[in-house]
């Protein structure tokens, strides 16, 4: 349709709507290829909760869940102690790149941990456990699992005794 027609002037209406579509259909290309990239980092962290859930459990308890977020927080520990082993021995080589990916992705996964909450499967429900378990790995089932934001517990820090203030009576 366009093949056979005058070319545009660049200020005319005409020119300005073809270019809002350009940079609309750009924008949508750019948070459909976000999303994707999301629900991988998403599918990645089910499997991981998938292959380190305990066998013989039905349902995990706080607690449980908490001890299981920290061993996933920790998984790439022994990654990072060979980095520091390796600049140990060779100090003034460069860092290799996934050296520090590696220990970004463990500081992002403590930040979400401890600001806003981890995104986890429920394991605290007997049936989406089973779900859990009984996923094959498919980005396009993620659906069926509940998921379910766990924060990491604050650290209570003990306060000196306070005196309450009290209003004078008039």
């Amino acid at each position: 349709k366009m093949a056979d027609a005058k070319p545009l002037h660049p200020r005319s209406r005409k020119a300005k709507q073809v270019v809002r579509t350009q940079q609309r259909t750009e924008k949508l290309y750019e948070k459909k290829k976000e999303r994707a990239h999301l629900r991988s980092i998403e599918a990645g962290r089910v499997a991981w909760f998938q292959e380190n859930l305990p066998e013989d459990v039905k349902s995990l308890d706080q607690a449980e869940v908490h001890a299981l977020i920290e061993l996933y927080i920790a998984r790439n520990d022994a990654e990072i102690a060979e980095f520091d082993e390796h600049t140990r021995q060779y100090p003034k080589r460069q860092r290799p790149l996934r050296e520090d990916m590696v220990r970004k992705v463990k500081q992002a996964d403590l930040a979400e941990y401890a600001e806003s909450g981890l995104l986890i499967p429920d394991l605290s429900n007997r049936r989406n456990v089973t779900t859990l378990r009984e996923w094959n790995g498919e980005e396009k089932f993620l659906s069926h699992i509940q998921m379910k934001k766990v924060k990491a517990k604050p650290k209570v820090e003990e306060k000196p005794n306070e005196i309450p203030l009290q209003m004078a009576d008039e």
